[in-house]
């Protein structure tokens, strides 16, 4: 008789609670509609818009001036789309001959390390 009145409250517990949170999802939701229905909203979402895109252009231009021509005798007129595929090579000796320094333990590796000397 227990385990039925909890699971009865429980369920109208349930649905009273979803009725209620999609209430109030449906007010936050035209709030949200409402506002960016607004001139000024529009209107500083296509200024926005406008400055990314004219930004973005500016960019391109830059990194195609920068980005070096193509190799005599690929075929290729040097464009930027196709240089900015390739990348650069490391030569071997300086990827080699830095040795990187062993990592530094951490207080609580030093104690374990420290306790199983002894």
């Amino acid at each position: 008789m227990r385990t039925m009145t909890f699971a009865a409250g429980l369920a109208a517990g349930y649905v009273l609670g979803t009725k209620a949170g999609r209430e109030k999802y449906d007010q936050i939701s035209a709030a949200a509609r409402r506002l960016g229905e607004q001139p000024l909203i529009s209107q500083t979402q296509s200024a926005l818009k406008d400055a990314a895109q004219t930004t973005g252009q500016a960019a391109a231009a830059k990194i195609a001036a920068l980005a070096p021509s193509a190799p005599e005798g690929t075929g290729d007129s040097g464009s930027a789309s196709s240089t900015m595929k390739t990348s650069p090579t490391v030569p071997q000796s300086s990827a080699t001959s830095t040795p990187r320094p062993a990592p530094t333990p951490t207080p609580s590796e030093a104690k374990t390390n420290a306790g199983s000397r002894s």
